[in-house]
């Protein structure tokens, strides 16, 4: 049995430790008062079944609140007040500073917390240990000088999570749409160097990845480019080659010809330098740019462009379906870029024009689980516009404009409607089971409480905003001055761009399924409403978008409920709960927590029900959601990935199909990794061929949250949470 040290270095569970602690606490009082050694042993035994029954991997800390409660509960409470001074004593005289514990136990590779954050980034690199270092001082310095007191502890106690902390003191923002379209028609200014306009697609695709690596260089989260700003420059490469060839003197057909298949061959070009300088790329966080590939016909801007833009989609979706070698030499799946394809009416019926793209889609879904799907129909009934998320699955706010380009801000929306660009300022989520639990089964207690919290997350995401206020542009060139976000002066601050939906704010939240299935017994999802689950489910959900209505209201900053994608969170929340809450977590909560509104992933299901009960909640998020079709091998039945698309179109916003795509570096196994629990109780991945658990050589790769990633570094709660989802179809 493992534990993790304060300083996140994971150790071997010893209770002799325990004992040697109370000995040491139990002769500072009178000999009428002390244990017996055969006390004390009984006690740091129930302490040891108790930690093996908990499932989770606590730390030093919880388990020295249970000794100091069994000590209490035996009547000893000079004992205990004697263990705790003497933990305390034994914490100063060995005190060094933390922050030099974890970075040394990182540099060491020691450090099991770090290891579990991200799956998309290996600790053991230098560079993502220089961006780990910089985050454990940010931490450290946030929660010193920043964080107000009671917002620190609540985070510490799971039951509001301030995310992204490891860059909070500096003035750094979130995910972003960001616009390729005016960089590459009026220029831009990359690392002090003017690039103009490109002549050639290809050429235009370099410098989008150039910008790519510095936009994930000057903010913390992910980016989405609009692919349909690159089609353009598919006319400018005809345009080029004509130019190029027109002394050929080749009869009109044949010169026509020659010019399409140049600019086929620099379409396949341009595709290939996006996907292989994307997935090649480190940027300074030491990971690969957390991008995704917007892919939406209709925002072409003629039929024409409309055409350019197909064939450009479909480059992309092939290349992506081919994979990207890895260093075995074997074509592989690659989490980044994540593709999001928009469904729309011109490609989702069998006699629309471009449903061969769509069937191309199906195909890279089945095998590569890319591309994601957005239903325009749906976009566009909830939001008037249909646009993708900000990376993963944050959705920005859409703005109106009147007629000569002023955003129009009060009374009736209407106008043109626009969301590039746009970015979000941070997120804090909300524990609702924590919230259900601390109300004990209490409805009047559970809105008390519930509202309360929300209050509480306000004003951690207000410091959040209150800090970005005063940004000078000069932080981040290539998003503030350079056309990326905005083109301010050298000096001048972002704080227009803060207010009036220019970014948004989100309010996370995780748990609605525990939540409601506490308060009412019921599950949230079903439609027939006995015992009022699925009515107290949407009160839930309407209170807080409500809440976000008000504030925005108020204060004219952007905030929005955002279906939050946790990939560390759901299980260090689930440990939280164990340690508060253990009676309630019986039979509700293992090592890990459901996302947002989702249905749990252990819940037998077929992929139209999960979709259709999950739409109501889903579209209430206005500030971002996603929902997940667990498929089993499909690459030999396209037919049933494309009868998903078709109801998803009519049904839900946004949707993944998420299948498995692994490899063995072992025995070159390219196939299913299982995954098991090893005699510690921790899952871990195992070869079926070779029987490798080396996790270092085993590729697994799986949907961690918004994106594919290498789950063999995923936390345990993740790893259960894997472990535990049951397909769909």
């Amino acid at each position: 049995m493992k534990i993790i040290k304060s300083n996140g270095v994971e150790s071997t569970f010893n209770k002799s430790n325990i004992v040697k602690a109370i000995q040491a606490a139990n002769i500072r009082v009178s000999i009428d008062n002390r244990f017996t050694d055969a006390e004390i042993k009984e006690i740091a035994k129930s302490i040891e079944d108790r930690c093996k029954k908990v499932n989770i991997t606590l730390n030093t800390g919880d388990i020295q609140v249970m000794v100091e409660n069994e000590i209490m509960n035996r009547g000893k409470f000079d004992i205990a007040r004697e263990y705790i001074t003497y933990r305390y004593q034994k914490a100063l005289d060995q005190h060094k500073n933390t922050t030099d514990d974890e970075v040394m136990s990182l540099l060491g590779n020691k450090n099991e917390l770090l290891k579990q954050e991200n799956a998309n980034k290996n600790p053991t690199i230098i560079s993502t240990q220089r961006d780990y270092m910089a985050g454990i001082l940010s931490k450290d310095l946030s929660r010193r000088y920043l964080i107000p007191e009671d917002i620190y502890k609540a985070h510490k106690d799971k039951i509001i999570h301030v995310h992204d902390q490891d860059y909070l003191i500096q003035k750094s923002t979130n995910c972003c749409l960001w616009n390729l379209e005016d960089m590459l028609q009026n220029g831009t200014v990359i690392s002090n160097v003017k690039i103009d306009k490109p002549h050639k697609f290809s050429t235009a695709c370099n410098i989008c990845t150039q910008i790519i690596a510095q936009v994930a260089s000057s903010q913390y989260g992910g980016q989405t480019v609009n692919i349909a700003h690159l089609a353009p420059f598919v006319e400018e490469s005809r345009k080029t080659f004509k130019e190029r060839y027109k002394d050929l003197n080749l009869p009109e057909d044949q010169f026509n010809e020659l010019i399409e298949r140049l600019v086929e061959r620099d379409i396949v070009d341009g595709v290939q330098i996006l996907q292989y300088q994307i997935s090649t790329l480190m940027t300074v966080n030491g990971q690969t740019p957390f991008v995704t590939l917007w892919l939406y016909l209709n925002d072409a801007k003629s039929e024409k462009e409309k055409e350019d833009l197909a064939k450009v989609i479909a480059e992309i979706i092939k290349q992506r379906k081919k994979g990207v070698k890895n260093k075995n030499g074997v074509f592989s799946a690659i989490p980044f870029p994540k593709l999001i394809y928009a469904l729309e009416e011109d490609n989702i019926h069998e006699d629309s024009k471009y449903y061969w793209l769509t069937k191309l889609a199906a195909e890279c879904t089945a095998d590569k689980m890319v591309p994601d799907y957005i239903s325009e129909k749906m976009m566009l009934e909830l939001k008037g516009l249909c646009y993708p998320s900000m990376g993963c699955r944050s959705f920005g706010i859409v703005r109106h404009y009147d007629k000569s380009g002023n955003q129009i801000l009060n009374g009736k929306k209407k106008g043109t409607l626009k969301i590039w660009p746009t970015f979000n300022q941070g997120v804090v989520t909300i524990n609702l089971p924590d919230v259900a639990f601390s109300s004990k089964g209490d409805m009047e207690r559970f809105w008390y409480i519930f509202n309360e919290r929300l209050e509480l997350c306000h004003r951690a995401m207000r410091m959040r905003h209150e800090h970005l206020r005063g940004t000078p542009s000069d932080v981040a060139p290539i998003m503030w001055q350079n056309g990326a976000i905005a083109r301010l002066q050298p000096g001048e601050t972002i704080d227009e761009l803060l207010y009036n939906d220019n970014s948004s704010l989100s309010l996370g939240y995780i748990g609605l399924y525990e939540c409601v299935k506490y308060m009412t017994g019921k599950n949230h999802w079903l439609p027939d409403d006995e015992g009022g689950a699925l009515d107290f489910a949407t009160r839930v959900m309407q209170n807080m978008v409500d809440k976000c209505e008000m504030w925005r209201e108020i204060e004219h900053i952007g905030y929005s409920l955002y279906s939050t994608p946790e990939e560390n969170l759901t299980g260090t929340a689930a440990e939280s709960l164990h340690r508060r809450f253990p009676d309630e977590c019986k039979g509700l909560i293992g090592q890990f927590v459901t996302n947002s509104y989702h249905i749990p992933v252990y819940e037998d299901i077929n992929a139209f029900d999960k979709i259709k009960y999950e739409a109501p909640l889903a579209k209430m998020a206005s500030g971002g959601q996603i929902s997940y079709i667990e498929m089993d091998d499909l690459r030999n039945n396209i037919e049933v990935v494309l009868d998903i698309l078709k109801y998803g179109y009519d049904k839900i916003i946004y949707f993944e199909l998420n299948g498995k795509s692994d490899f063995c570096l072992n025995c070159n196994y390219e196939g299913t990794l299982e995954l098991i629990k090893n005699s510690d109780g921790k899952y871990i991945w195992h070869c079926p061929n070779c029987g490798c658990e080396d996790r270092e050589k085993l590729l697994a790769t799986r949907r961690i949250c918004g994106y594919l990633g290498q789950a063999n570094d995923c936390s345990q709660g993740r790893l259960a949470d894997i472990f535990s989802r049951k397909p769909h179809i």
